[in-house]
């Protein structure tokens, strides 16, 4: 629930920090309007799985230390342990985090270059997010959570929903196309703004 919408505030805090300091008529004399959407747009990916990689190695660190200093303070031996199977792979889980940090950045970049500000994209995420139920099959959160599903185990843990039912591939195109459009519609409406007037 949170995490796609902090990734959602990353991509919109880096499509309109040039807007904030200033530097955006520099930026428009230095390089041209595409190279500098491509040049933020491959530095919030890099960004992007970089924090997802450092926190997952950090989670698994402090983890693995609890976990030793719990044991020292418990006698294990009075309980009878079983091995649990794994039923999900970790770099699914991996991949499909990164997948999601990379569809919600995207989306937060885009709605932030064509918006050209931070608070009525950050409105449109909060109320998306946190108000508005889910839509049906085809909104992002269902195909997001079925995603979620298929690669990660909720036995024991809240589930917000159950998602509606549909295919992968669709699941898949949907996701894809959704990207595809946006990326076109915001090239599109980035080429026709002025970069000289803030």
């Amino acid at each position: 629930m949170f995490f796609p919408f902090i990734f959602a505030m990353f991509g919109i805090y880096l499509a309109t920090y040039e807007r904030k300091f200033r530097t955006i008529k520099i930026r428009a004399v230095q390089t041209g309007w595409k190279t500098n959407l491509l040049s933020k747009q491959l530095s919030m990916y890099i960004s992007s799985t970089l924090i997802v990689s450092i926190s997952l190695l950090t989670s698994y660190i402090i983890g693995m230390v609890l976990y030793q200093f719990v044991v020292q303070d418990i006698p294990a031996s009075e309980f009878k342990l079983e091995a649990i199977p794994e039923s999900h792979n970790i770099f699914l889980q991996y991949f499909l985090s990164l997948f999601i940090c990379f569809i919600f950045s995207t989306l937060g970049f885009y709605l932030g270059t064509i918006l050209k500000g931070y608070m009525a994209p950050t409105l449109i995420f909060v109320v998306y997010n946190f108000i508005i139920p889910i839509l049906g099959k085809f909104d992002i959160r269902n195909m997001l959570a079925l995603l979620g599903h298929k690669v990660f185990d909720f036995k024991g843990r809240v589930q917000l929903f159950i998602p509606t039912e549909m295919s992968l591939s669709l699941v898949f195109i949907s996701l894809f196309l959704l990207v595809v459009l946006s990326t076109v519609i915001t090239y599109y409406v980035s080429e026709k703004q002025t970069k000289y007037v803030i």
